[in-house]
């Protein structure tokens, strides 16, 4: 560039903010273009943009002509418009430039000739500011968004959000101005008429939560219109500030784009009036696309949740599929497009769903672990606020236990999560925790608990499948670990979920130290776990459900547990007992005893010795093992009204002492000649004390009536079953007690009868 000038303009009195007129700058000779600069040298003021052609470029201090190819026309080359000094209150009296003659931006001399240049003949003028409209709106948190449409500033409590970078674009689409927001989360802009687009930068929207930091991004829930939660684009996420030459098409890229914005007009005439501008709102709990990472995905919920404290106070204005969102708990809001109309959102935006109707989330990485407490991630919210996409039923259904109690299915998710077999699904270290409405497999565990966190909820989820189909993903697919894993983590329930085909034990309650107590698992279908556990190269193999260790105070309730390699229920290396299990069915388990990769196949298998344990109304069918097995040092474990048959060993294996000090005796699997083929041995040490069964000295039929005579032990309560015979037992009379199929009724020992005797 050439310096040719310095140009003063003084005034005869101060003039606050003057406006200076430029027309015409650019011009060409020959094939030469060129164009004149100004460099402001006032100080204590700066430079912006009012009007002007696409070619007028306003930094704070400089104003030129970026074309490529100046020429003398206006808006083909040349640049011409309006100019505002800024300054302060009191005004300026004069205004000084430096004046520079510059090549096009390509760059190049001016003319051929270096020592004489050809001249930029230009036109400038000087106005005082004429009021312009102002341009005014609001920037706020809408802090209890639930779900469906967006809520303007008067419906979603006011919560104002300061700092936030607002940005004006022309009808055109070329940067303006930018603002941001003030203490009440107001903006304005004085752009004269006409039509513009206002957006906001996303990422500068903070919360107004305890626990907000730069690093949380949050979703748009409104623009003006209730019809934009997500955003233009949900699926992809904010583009960065936009400066001089930006236009909002450079926004829009593969994966990035303007989320927030909004069209409106100036009308001419309105010179000195408010306009008001569109209102934006947002939320940071919304997930509007399956993207690994980034605004709107599941790991940016779960890195705001963990954040943003307060949960407590929360009162989320929305539905998931069972009805309103609970009050105190920070659920997650899916809200993940299907490209057709719903409530918050217009037809035709990119769908986030595959061929399945399905919200497909596939980590490249672990995604944090959960640290908020009473953090929901809830995909039910999706099927309520966007539809039942994945319209199939999914578990076996019918009934569990000796009570018929209804064992429920499940409507496919509308979310899965896949992993890669390299890390955890859901990772809890938070308390009150709830996992709700999810289809998770590919992990090592699917969902995992850390050590002593408190009142975990995990139901309706698919654990160990895909969301369209409760069958082994297969090899290399399916969860390689536990469906879940509560490590020493107490007060939980786990209840209504399909859990099936990992690699591990379907619900494994892990407690070591003071143990993982007093949780709930009920109303469960836990089908084909433990596919590739093996423990040892002795055949040990995992199983459905495990209390282990010094887990007690837990139930196990209504579940439908079948189809492991190993036991139905373990409680392996539980002394301490206390725990109860009551109404399931477990049925052919032991599949590894089947196919010789295992040699564990009991409906149950108790250690409890310290605590009373209860096993009641219980339905334990076709296992390839004992129906029961207590070893040896099981004690005080009550075994009352169950249903046994059709198990391939005994129906209750009480072990002696002797017994148990073989460690094969307590796999209750291999075959041969182990006392797990024989029946009950008539020691007097070992499981339950072996108190196995009262002496019956006879059995009569009168009339209609079956008189049963015997005796046990004082105050024992003696129950009575039809009996199937054990079919591995040697065809005598003294081996054909037979595993107990149907209860019929009981009697206490050394009570009175009809006939005031004492006596069964």
């Amino acid at each position: 560039r050439y310096q040719y000038a310095d140009l003063t303009i003084t005034f005869s009195q101060p003039i606050a903010n003057p406006v200076l007129n430029i027309s015409a700058l650019g011009a060409t000779y020959g094939s030469f273009g060129f164009t004149t600069e100004f460099n402001l040298l006032t100080t204590g003021v700066t430079l912006s943009k009012l009007s002007g052609s696409q070619e007028l470029t306003v930094s704070e201090n400089q104003i030129l002509n970026n074309d490529k190819s100046p020429s003398e026309t206006t808006g083909s080359g040349a640049a011409s418009g309006s100019v505002l000094v800024s300054t302060p209150a009191a005004g300026i009296t004069s205004v000084a430039l430096r004046i520079y003659l510059r090549p096009n931006t390509l760059g190049g001399t001016i003319h051929s000739n270096g020592a004489t240049h050809a001249g930029d003949g230009w036109a400038l003028s000087i106005s005082t500011l004429t009021p312009a409209p102002a341009v005014t709106g609001y920037v706020y948190e809408d802090v209890h968004y639930g779900g469906g449409a967006g809520r303007p500033r008067s419906a979603s409590g006011t919560v104002a959000r300061p700092n936030a970078r607002v940005e004006l674009y022309s009808s055109a689409g070329f940067f303006v101005a930018a603002t941001t927001t003030d203490a009440n989360g107001f903006y304005s802009f004085a752009p004269g008429a006409g039509t513009y687009t206002v957006r906001v930068v996303n990422g500068t929207v903070t919360s107004s939560r305890p626990g907000a930091v730069s690093s949380l991004v949050p979703v748009q829930t409104y623009n003006g219109t209730t019809t934009r939660v997500g955003g233009e684009a949900p699926e992809k996420t904010d583009a960065g500030n936009g400066t001089t030459g930006t236009t909002l098409a450079s926004l829009n890229t593969t994966t990035t784009i303007a989320e927030s914005q909004a069209t409106m007009s100036v009308a001419v005439g309105t010179d000195g009036l408010p306009v008001a501008g569109p209102d934006f709102g947002y939320n940071f709990d919304l997930v509007v696309n399956t993207n690994d990472a980034g605004q709107g995905s599941l790991r940016q919920f779960i890195i705001n949740s963990n954040a943003l404290t307060s949960s407590s106070a929360l009162a989320q204005v929305g539905s998931n599929s069972a009805g309103p969102l609970p009050a105190g708990k920070e659920s997650s809001i899916f809200m993940i497009p299907s490209g057709a109309a719903v409530p918050g959102q217009l037809a035709g935006l990119v769908s986030g769903l595959n061929a399945n109707g399905v919200a497909a989330i596939a980590p490249n990485s672990a995604l944090p672990a959960i640290t908020g407490g009473n953090t929901t991630i809830d995909g039910t919210t999706q099927t309520f606020n966007i539809g039942n996409t994945n319209n199939v039923t999914l578990g076996t259904g019918g009934t569990v236990g000796t009570r018929a109690t209804a064992l429920g299915q499940l409507n496919g998710p509308e979310v899965q999560l896949r992993g890669t077999r390299s890390y955890e699904g859901l990772s809890v270290t938070a308390n009150n925790a709830t996992i709700r409405g999810l289809s998770i497999y590919g992990f090592t565990n699917n969902i995992g608990v850390g050590t002593d966190y408190t009142g975990l909820l995990v139901e309706q989820n698919v654990l160990g499948t895909s969301a369209t189909s409760f069958t082994d993903p297969g090899a290399g697919v399916r969860s390689s670990q536990q469906g879940i894993y509560l490590y020493n983590s107490d007060n939980g329930t786990v209840r209504n979920n399909l859990i099936g085909f990992n690699g591990g034990t379907g619900v494994w309650l892990y407690g070591d130290g003071n143990g993982a107590n007093n949780n709930t698992v009920s109303g469960n279908e836990i089908r084909g776990n433990a596919l590739e556990a093996l423990a040892n190269g002795q055949g040990l193999v995992l199983e459905g459900l495990e209390f282990r260790a010094n887990s007690t105070g837990n139930t196990a309730s209504d579940n439908l547990i079948t189809g492991s390699l190993g036991n139905g229920i373990d409680t392996y290396l539980n002394t301490i007992g206390g725990n109860t299990v009551t109404g399931n069915t477990i049925s052919n388990n032991g599949q590894g005893v089947v196919n010789g990769t295992g040699n564990e196949g009991a409906a149950l298998r108790i250690y409890s010795a310290t605590n009373p344990t209860v096993i009641t109304n219980n339905i334990l069918s076709n296992n390839n093992g004992s129906g029961m097995l207590l070893v040896n040092s099981a004690a005080k474990v009550l075994v009352s009204q169950n249903a046994i048959f059709g198990n391939a060993r005994v129906g209750i294996d009480l072990l002696t002492n002797a017994e148990g000090a073989t460690l094969s005796n307590t796999y209750n699997g291999n075959p041969g000649t182990t006392t797990n083929v024989t029946l009950n041995s008539a020691a007097t040490t070992g499981a339950n004390g072996l108190l196995n069964y009262p002496v019956l000295t006879s059995a009569t039929l009168v009339g209609t009536n079956l008189l049963v005579k015997g005796y046990a032990k004082g105050t024992a309560l003696i129950e009575f079953f039809t009996a199937q015979p054990n079919p591995s037992a040697a065809a005598s009379p003294n081996n054909l007690f037979g595993q107990g199929a149907t209860y019929l009724a009981n009697a206490t020992e050394g009570t009175a009868d009809a006939d005031a005797r004492t006596g069964l």
